[in-house]
């Protein structure tokens, strides 16, 4: 199945809760973003779930944008909040430059408007 069918069926809610976390180790950025959004949205936990997002966080070069200056690793960083992984988002948020602050607080303010 090509990356943009999975992607299409990611936001269509066809996979379940494990097809979802499974993919989160898919090599797309489109893939990732929709199985992160939909990880928030079910609101999905677990420790596999909560390492990866902080692996992704890291993930700020330009090969991961998702929207206009966001990258991949903004919406891991939002993500940690919003799936109530305060510690681990305090821990990453805090060291972020000003920019990045700014992409991630974007982001949630975004989201919290859809």
């Amino acid at each position: 199945m090509s990356y943009l069918k999975l992607a299409k069926r990611i936001m269509n809610d066809e996979l379940s809760s494990e097809e979802l976390v499974k993919n989160l180790e898919t090599p797309n950025v489109i893939v990732l973003q929709q199985v992160i959004l939909k990880l928030i949205q079910h609101n999905i936990k677990s420790d596999f779930i909560c390492r990866k997002l902080i692996e992704y966080s890291n993930f700020m070069d330009r090969k991961f944008k998702i929207l206009g200056p966001c990258k991949l690793g903004h919406l891991a960083i939002y993500s940690l909040k919003e799936l109530g992984y305060t510690k681990e988002y305090k821990q990453i948020y805090t060291n972020l430059g000003k920019e990045d602050l700014h992409l991630v607080d974007l982001i949630d303010k975004s989201i919290k408007t859809i």
